[in-house]
């Protein structure tokens, strides 16, 4: 929803919050193409232009679009260098190591805060529209009941706005590296779910 291609074409949710703050003052999002051992490091873009450490959103708000040359100059503002590229396609803005930093509560806490509520453990499909920011997308997980996992849940739906969501957004303390897309585990109150 951040990328200028998306911006230029105005087919983003988010085309109208540049310096906005659009998720809860808990999140920080970082890219950072230097990063050392990041699965999708890369010093220059496709360009050629330098790479560098960037906070995309900076306590929940909004501080850049992912940029490359092209689309800098139709947008009229900075090239943070996020160029890519395969051997068949025209250079294209994308995310390098990008991920949200971790918060301070440990998810186990997390958990015992909860009456009632989903530990989703994975997605199924895609089912996010970037123009509206509406989201549905099946799932399962574990059912929490006074603080404790009580069973398993599958064939759940998600639904709901993203914008809705990025402000309610906690994150927990545990963020581990091990993609080029990373973020700790997070609690969303008051998620519309679907299923038995």
């Amino acid at each position: 929803a951040i990328n200028a291609a998306h911006i230029i074409k105005k087919t983003s949710f988010l085309m109208h919050d540049l310096y906005k703050k659009i998720f809860s003052d808990h999140i920080t999002i970082i890219d950072d193409p230097l990063m050392d051992k990041g699965l999708n490091g890369r010093p220059f873009d496709a360009f050629g232009c330098e790479g560098k450490k960037i906070a995309l959103v900076s306590e929940g708000k909004l501080h850049y679009w992912l940029t490359d040359y092209a689309t800098s100059q139709r947008l009229k503002c900075e090239n943070i260098a996020r160029a890519t590229r395969s051997i068949d396609t025209h250079p294209s803005p994308g995310a390098s190591n990008l991920y949200m930093m971790a918060g301070q509560i440990n998810e186990k806490e997390m958990i015992q805060s909860i009456k009632k509520g989903l530990y989703i453990t994975d997605f199924i499909g895609r089912g996010v529209n970037i123009i509206t920011g509406d989201y549905s997308r099946g799932a399962s997980g574990y059912w929490i009941e006074d603080g404790e996992i009580a069973f398993p849940v599958q064939e759940i739906t998600l639904s709901g706005n993203l914008k809705e969501y990025f402000k309610r957004m906690v994150p927990a303390n545990n963020l581990c590296f091990d993609q080029s897309f990373n973020a700790p585990s997070l609690f969303v109150d008051q998620m519309i779910v679907a299923g038995q």
